[in-house]
């Protein structure tokens, strides 16, 4: 049994904090307390593999994400930028998209190079028929095709009037009239037999004039080919010679020659329909320019829903495959040769996104599809652009839970995400990490140009740093919480002009971090009126305060509450009436059964162990978990068997094991800080004890009111390290005397039972 004295309980005062100014401290370079986690994240950050993709797991606040940022910084400046790449007509598929890479910078430059040429191209294709030389050569096509077609009809005519058979053209058909030769006209089966003759010539020709026809068209055809082809081939030459190296865009380029002089008629026959379909057919969609990029891209996606993870597909005109503007990338593509970064429980949240991250590691290939996020279904697909590879570094970042929770559920995560980062919660204090600590609170000031606190307001930041960690040997790594400590503090120095943030500035923040809320304001007044019934004085039989953390959302308080039981011959044991209720939680559940194994190691090696037990938190209507109150319920148990009063002046808080050892719990600063708000509420006029855990006794970070308190003598703390240490207090009496009492209670119920069995 340990009674710590202040100055054990007040540790910061022992912290040897740098007497200089931290303004003399060099800046800080990097992360402290995370050795382990950097010597992770440079290895994930450097390895090759496909499959050692990193998952950071720590606390928010513990500066995760900033050291993943930073560390991927460093990597990436030193990578080279990613090509671009852009989205053109296929020949080959024209409802998939092709994706061309260039070199960085070039996308933009091609662009603007296709597009123009084409441009010229088709004004050029448009002027073919306004050249000179085309026109005398189309003449002379034109007038050799009349010729002979005038020539078959000729001879036609000839012989029709030989047989005495006039033709008349008359619109797209022949008439046929019988001609008077020498003073005689034709009788109608003369007539009619001549004409059939004369029919089956004309059908002759005709065909032969089709063929002619058809001869011509491809003359003027190849004509216009052949200028097209002469004029193409002083545009095009340059653009390909510029792009030589690239297959793709030589092809390409290519294809569109042969598109243009296979539809070289259309071109101009109706130029301005043409011209515009041509426009919009081999307008190039810059997909992702790097042309202003230095190393390889970073992407932070905070909002990783399925579209801005692999892009979306907007459809602008009538026809999809003329225009691929409304192709827009996602979060994969910009990070496409480089890294991009997630939060996991963001991710988790879009199953369908999570579904299409691992598709897209597994594979190895980024698919732009279409899907309704709301509904989870396909929707109507205009165009499918062809898939583009991935080569980067995924980096996921979330809890610890969530971690081992994908871990142990997920086969393809435990493939793909084979780097774990573990940022801890907590560094040790000593010299070393404490100047680290300092110079990060410099360096932090410096960035957001904020007033420099005194030596004793570090002090007091360094016990907040403590009292996050929840250990005096300590310091937190929720650096997020320290920062905005600073940021507050100087709004406060600042408000009374002072040069430096002092310690009164740190309190004033700190009592706004520890302010009671309504619904805490609102149980201590309870306490104070007697609607809950808590004993501070005299002493009861199976009555013992015990220390819970009530939490309601992010609201989390210590309070008191009074434990009681009543024990009678049975063979029920220990029976808790939370858990009968469903009020309490498997830790709770498990710690009931460490008290049968307590009182069946102390009590039961001579005889057996016929009692029944029943347990209950007093006036609690939400859930018990956790094992913090077993040492207060094996104490209201042995007093109800001893039938020996438990002193009310007395609070217990400890897990025990089945030997009778107190075991350390958590939020032992809450729950004595409980326990000192509500003697304040009541005005407490005598000594109140506090039992916990003696290791515990490294965990106490406690605020100066509970100080005071013990100052006055109205708070008294007591570390115990067994069940024995806590039955002389509680009991004021040798345990020894308590323990022959239960054994004679005990005899008792076994003879009770034995009789009526």
């Amino acid at each position: 049994m340990r009674v710590p004295k202040i100055k054990d309980l007040n540790f910061i005062e022992k912290i040897d904090i740098p007497r200089k100014s931290i303004s003399k401290l060099l800046p800080l370079e990097g992360f402290i307390g995370q050795k382990e986690a950097v010597r992770s994240m440079e290895f994930g950050l450097k390895i090759s593999s496909k499959s050692h993709h990193i998952f950071v797991s720590g606390k928010p606040g513990s500066g995760r994400t900033s050291m993943v940022l930073e560390y991927v910084s460093k990597v990436a400046e030193k990578m080279p930028p990613p090509a671009d790449v852009i989205y053109v007509y296929s020949h080959e598929n024209p409802y998939s998209p092709k994706a061309i890479f260039l070199e960085t910078g070039q996308g933009k430059k091609f662009k603007k190079d296709m597009e123009d040429t084409i441009r010229e191209s088709l004004d050029e294709v448009i002027a073919i028929t306004k050249i000179k030389e085309f026109k005398e050569e189309k003449e002379k096509i034109i007038e050799n095709f009349n010729i002979q077609r005038e020539s078959l009809l000729g001879n036609l005519r000839k012989k029709a009037t030989e047989l005495g058979i006039f033709i008349k053209q008359k619109g797209d058909g022949f008439d046929f009239l019988p001609l008077t030769t020498r003073g005689k006209i034709l009788t109608p089966e003369e007539f009619d037999r001549k004409v059939g003759e004369i029919r089956k010539e004309l059908n002759r020709v005709l065909s032969e004039i089709e063929n002619l026809n058809l001869n011509f068209k491809i003359k003027i055809r190849d004509l216009l080919s052949n200028f097209g082809a002469k004029t193409l081939s002083s545009i095009f030459p340059p653009l390909i010679g510029k792009y030589l190296n690239n297959r793709e865009i030589v092809k390409f380029i290519l294809n569109s020659v042969q598109d243009i002089l296979e539809n070289i008629d259309y071109i101009t026959s109706k130029p301005e329909e043409a011209y515009h379909y041509f426009i919009e057919k081999y307008k190039v969609h810059l997909f992702i320019d790097n042309s202003n990029l230095r190393g390889a891209p970073i992407i932070l996606e905070t909002h990783p829903t399925l579209s801005r993870l692999i892009g979306r597909i907007e459809r602008t005109l009538e026809n999809p495959t003329l225009d691929f503007s409304g192709i827009i990338p996602g979060a994969f593509h910009k990070a496409n040769g480089g890294f991009l970064i997630i939060p996991a429980e963001e991710l988790l949240k879009i199953e369908p996104a999570y579904t299409f991250l691992k598709w897209t590691l597994k594979s190895g290939k980024i698919l732009i599809e279409n899907v309704s996020e709301e509904e989870n279904i396909h929707t109507t697909k205009t165009i499918k652009p062809e898939s583009i590879p991935f080569n980067g570094k995924v980096i996921l970042i979330g809890s610890s839970s969530t971690f081992f929770n994908l871990k142990e559920n997920d086969p393809d995560f435990n493939e793909l995400f084979k780097v774990h980062v573990e940022f801890k919660s907590s560094m040790d204090l000593n010299r070393e990490n404490l100047n680290d600590y300092m110079r990060f609170i410099k360096t932090f000031c410096d960035k957001e140009n904020l007033l420099y606190p005194d030596r004793k307001a570090l002090k007091k930041i360094v016990w907040y740093s403590s009292r996050l960690a929840g250990d005096q040997s300590k310091l937190s790594t929720n650096f997020g919480a320290i920062c905005d400590l600073l940021r507050e503090a100087d709004f406060f120095a600042r408000k009374e002009n002072k040069t430096k943030i002092e310690k009164s500035h740190v309190i004033e923040v700190l009592k706004n971090r520890f302010k009671e809320s309504e619904i805490e304001e609102t149980y201590f007044e309870w306490i104070k009126n007697g609607v809950i019934s808590i004993n501070f004085e005299g002493e009861k039989i199976g009555t013992v305060n015990g220390l819970t953390v009530l939490s309601y959302g992010e609201i989390s308080f210590g309070r008191p509450v009074k434990i009681t039981a009543t024990c009678f011959a049975g063979k029920e044991g220990v029976i808790d009436i939370e858990r009968e209720a469903e009020l309490s939680g498997p830790i709770h559940t498990k710690g009931t059964q460490i008290l049968c194994g307590y009182l069946g190691y102390k009590y039961g090696q001579k005889i057996p162990i016929y009692m029944t037990a029943r347990i209950v938190f007093e006036q609690t209507y939400v859930g018990v978990e956790g094992d913090s109150a077993q040492a207060a319920e094996l104490v209201a148990i042995i007093s109800s068997l001893s039938e020996l009063p438990i002193r009310q002046n007395c609070a217990i808080t400890g897990s025990i094991n089945q030997f009778g050892e107190i075991q350390a719990i958590g939020g032992i600063n809450e729950k004595i800080e409980g326990i000192a708000k509500a003697l304040r509420y009541i005005d407490y006029k005598g000594t109140f004890n506090i039992l916990f855990p003696e290791s515990n006794l490294k965990n106490l970070c406690l605020q100066d009111e509970v100080f005071d308190l013990i100052k006055k003598r109205v708070l008294k703390l007591i570390a115990i390290k067994n069940i024995d240490e806590a039955i002389k207090v509680l009991f004021n009496k040798k345990p020894e005397i308590v323990h022959k009492r239960v054994i004679t209670k005990l005899k008792r119920y076994y003879k009770i039972l034995k009789t009526e069995l």
